[in-house]
């Protein structure tokens, strides 16, 4: 059985992790990237618009844009 001191220090870490999470993923959007999930066993991911596809070719155009952006000391946001 466990102790309220284990759930208190399981709860803590939880809080951290998420903001870890949230802060990601806001600097994620802010970069114009798209964010990888797994969603019933599935890897899609979330564009900046908030539209999920799992479609990876859409995904690595929009790569493609940023290295292209980026080697032009241009970086861009892309959708």
């Amino acid at each position: 059985m466990r102790t309220l001191e284990e759930y208190q220090f399981s709860d803590k870490i939880r809080k951290i992790a998420n903001e870890a999470v949230r802060r990601a993923k806001e600097e994620a959007q802010k970069a114009g990237l798209p964010i990888a999930y797994s969603l019933n066993g599935r890897l899609v991911f979330q564009l900046t618009d908030g539209s999920v596809t799992d479609d990876i070719e859409k995904v690595d155009k929009i790569y493609e844009e940023i290295r292209k952006g980026l080697k032009n000391g241009t970086p861009r946001k892309c959708e």
